[in-house]
């Protein structure tokens, strides 16, 4: 029986890469403004952890986002609470324009 090749999709080359693989809807979380930059949630959530000693940093960021908020004191949902300085806030995908890039990977969002 003669062997066919099968062609394996891809896999990403990093874990920033993830995020394309699905279509974006408008409540996804595209990335975060933090200190007056736009960064991927791959790198918002690897500044968090060590800054607001984390544990267990395999949760999604968003659960390391609120555990660190209730640190800081700070409510996520009242955004005109905070300055970007003080804790990353919310950028979600419709809000997004062509050219974005993560300040810290240099990934385009």
């Amino acid at each position: 029986m003669p062997r066919t090749h099968m062609t394996l999709p891809e896999k990403p080359r990093c874990k920033h890469e993830v995020h394309r693989s699905r279509p974006r809807s408008s409540v996804d979380i595209a990335a975060y403004f933090y200190g007056e930059q736009t960064v991927c949630p791959d790198c918002v959530k690897d500044l968090a952890i060590p800054y607001y000693q984390i544990s267990n940093p395999d949760r999604s960021t968003e659960d390391i986002l609120n555990e660190a908020a209730l640190k800081a004191r700070i409510d996520r949902h009242a955004e005109d609470s905070f300055n970007s300085h003080e804790f990353p806030k919310v950028i979600f995908a419709p809000d997004i324009a062509g050219g974005d890039y993560c300040f810290v990977c240099l990934r385009s969002l």
